[in-house]
């Protein structure tokens, strides 16, 4: 019954969460079998609900998650993934405001505190709010660490962490971008906690370094969708939350136009983040969540458990319960059971016993490198591959199986929602467009800047020497990446340029109606990549043209890749068609091409990297006897010796703590809450992501 310090952080590895839109468990699978055959209890439940059924509305989703501790014992949740359904809008980050208010989440979790037992009764109950959750960009380009993420640089209203890309994401994320990513940011009592969710492309699939061992997902289930509690990558930070256990419950709401966020100058509410499908009929939303193994299978889970390879004689939830000398170790292993030994802390490493995962053995780094919750000083895994777990003479020394120790559960959920209304349409039919207002700009002064928009800066239209300087510019040079105003900003990043783009005028047909861009419902292509017969390695980008004209383009995760065409739509002619589509890897040519149709395709690239240029033939030239002339020693400039690029290393921001524990470094959810004690954490905040 431990580890709410080291099992929200398993030294230094992922914390990541991937939360649930389910409901309806389908059963339990077991999987990956390695120590034991038998999976732990592992009761759970979920909902979700649309606020609008009809099609096409903006419909805000709600959901609740949770682990039950009925009937007992029940193990904690270890991993999460939620998929959104493909026929679902789900924003990209990009179209919307940094900042625009999208969502919030409730969590209710049950915590052992001071090594006391695992129980509501003894205090362990925490609920807490995050409200806001806003977007936030994408953009590597710019990154802030953990402790940075907090503050605001600029001014805007808007964390740096949302204005930037932290830094641990990209340990956890390497070469992966998601589709949108949106964030909650807390000051508790001095705690500073945030909470980053990403929302992936369908058939992306999880990198081993944010989540071991998650199955291949199938581009069919949907968006992915996973977040991250505070920096799982930083060092573990000890506190007074010793235990992290069931029951939990989580209720969460995404909007489906966003909300106006009122730290900031702008509005950014009224923008769609969740759409319903356009045809009436039942959509699944798939989840996937597993336990925290159980190696001596007396249903405690590992991270729970103090004596995880002897069936434990009491319950970790009752006081005294199995442990006379309540020091939190189960007598079952208790080498002092009626005696506490150095207090509540046997080893003396400065970990409670319950928080421990190692609770006889020093471990102060409490590794994990299986990620089953049992500390590498005290895992009775086989080291060397012999059937034992000592250093043989003659054996490299240090080595491990890394076979996790115990089975987990596996559940798969389902969730229907059903969708219907007067605005549904029968499936395929096409919506009829809604057309968008056309801005006219009116420039009286001949000065490129429109009269309104000078009025709002409080200029007048009949004098161009009052434009102000951010605004004064010639259009023609607007999207050249150069700063032609001298604001600091290139005109394609400066909001000058943004505020005169003019939207043209549809051109009338012979009935005198304006003619619009139908919309289009996007295929999603998906596959397998290969360079020369080799899969493609992660960080390589797909490109899907038409006709010459990019429509679609997306990164390599794990040697596959998925992308949906179009990925964005023009409102004016020249509108989208379809046609054949080519695919490109970085400038490499890849076969096949696909003839373009919407719904999902599995598409499988091969692609050749370019030939390298011939050289022709060098055709000898005939000698020439050199004029000699006297010698002239040239005067030496000193080369300067070439200093070799820094590898760059990797520092863990001291003192973020991760919140996380699990088989495979995924959290038990955990929320970091200051008390006067210290450092204290909510577990379990496993909820649904819309998208």
């Amino acid at each position: 019954m431990r580890k709410a310090g080291s099992k929200l952080h398993w030294h230094g590895r992922s914390a990541l969460v991937v939360l649930a839109l389910a409901a309806a468990v389908l059963g339990l699978l077991v999987l990956n079998s390695s120590a034991k055959a038998v999976p732990p209890p592992f009761p759970t439940f979920a909902t979700t609900d649309v606020s609008d059924t009809d099609c096409l509305a903006n419909s805000d989703i709600e959901s609740t998650f949770g682990v039950e501790d009925d009937p007992w014992p029940a193990a904690m949740y270890d991993v999460q993934i939620s998929f959104t359904p493909n026929e679902w809008g789900v924003a990209a980050g990009k179209d919307v405001p940094i900042g625009a208010i999208v969502g919030k989440l409730h969590p209710t979790a049950t915590l052992g505190w001071f090594n006391n037992p695992c129980s509501a009764a003894y205090g362990g109950t925490l609920t807490f709010w995050f409200d806001p959750l806003i977007n936030c960009t994408i953009d590597k380009s710019q990154t802030v660490s953990f402790a940075a993420q907090f503050g605001d640089t600029n001014g805007n209203g808007i964390p740096d962490g949302c204005d930037k890309w932290p830094e641990f994401l990209n340990t956890m994320f390497p070469g992966l971008t998601p589709v949108a990513r949106h964030a909650g940011f807390q000051n508790v009592s001095g705690a500073q906690l945030s909470l980053n969710f990403l929302t992936f492309k369908p058939g992306t699939n999880i990198p081993s370094t944010a989540a071991p061992g998650v199955p291949s997902l199938s581009s069919s289930l949907g968006y992915v969708a996973m977040s991250v509690l505070n920096d799982p990558t930083a060092p573990l930070v000890k506190n007074q939350i010793t235990d992290n256990c069931p029951p939990l419950s989580t209720e969460t709401t995404y909007y489906g136009l966003t909300r106006d966020n009122t730290m900031t100058g702008p509005d950014e509410s009224g923008f769609a983040w969740r759409t319903n499908p356009a045809s009436a009929g039942t959509y699944i939303f798939n989840g996937y969540t597993s336990s925290i193994r159980d190696a001596d299978e007396d249903g405690i889970d590992n991270a729970l458990d103090t004596c995880p390879h002897i069936a434990n004689v009491g319950n970790p939830r009752i006081m005294y319960s199995g442990d006379p000398d309540n020091d939190g170790l189960d007598s079952a292993c208790d080498p002092t059971p009626n005696v506490k030994t150095n207090g509540n802390d046997h080893d003396g490493d400065g970990f409670p016993n319950r928080q421990d995962n190692c609770p006889l053995v020093d471990n102060e780094g409490q590794d994990d490198e299986d990620f089953d919750g049992i500390g590498d000083a005290c895992d009775q895994d086989d080291w060397n591959g012999d059937g034992d777990t000592v250093d043989d003479p003659g054996e490299p020394t240090g080595l491990r199986s890394n076979v996790p120790d115990g089975d987990k559960a596996v559940v798969w959920f389902e969730s229907e929602v059903e969708i219907s209304g007067p605005s549904c349409l029968a499936l395929g039919e096409m919506p009829t467009p809604t057309p968008t207002p056309t801005v006219v700009a009116v420039d009286t002064d001949g000065d490129t800047v429109p009269d309104d928009v000078e009025e709002l800066y409080g200029s007048d239209p009949e004098d161009a020497d009052s434009t102000p300087e951010h605004l004064d510019f010639d259009p023609d040079t607007c999207t050249d990446g150069v700063d032609n105003d001298g604001d600091g900003l290139t005109d394609d990043d400066d909001p000058g340029c943004a505020v005169v783009e003019v939207t043209p005028t549809p051109t009338p047909t012979a009935e005198g109606e304006a003619e619009y861009c139908s919309p289009v419902f996007p295929g999603t292509y998906n596959g397998l990549v290969r360079i020369d017969g080799q899969p493609a390695a992660s960080g390589y980008e797909v490109t899907a043209s038409i006709d010459g004209a990019q429509w679609g383009s997306a990164l390599v995760s794990g040697g596959r890749y998925a992308l949906d065409i179009p990925d964005h739509l023009p409102t004016v002619p020249p509108c989208f068609e379809g046609g054949t589509i080519t695919f490109e890897l970085d400038g490499m040519t890849c076969t096949p091409t696909a003839d373009w149709a919407s719904g999902i395709h599995n598409v499988d690239l091969s692609c050749a990297a370019a030939a390298p240029p011939v050289t022709p033939p060098v055709t000898p030239t005939p000698a020439v006897t050199p004029v000699v002339k006297p010698a002239v020693t040239p005067a030496v400039t000193p080369t300067p010796t070439a200093t070799p690029p820094a590898t760059p290393t990797t520092v863990p921001p001291t003192g973020a703590g991760g919140l996380s524990g699990s088989s495979s470094g995924l959290p038990l959810w955990g929320m970091a809450l200051a008390s006067w004690a210290g450092l204290m954490i909510i577990a379990g905040l496993g909820t649904l992501v819309a998208g």
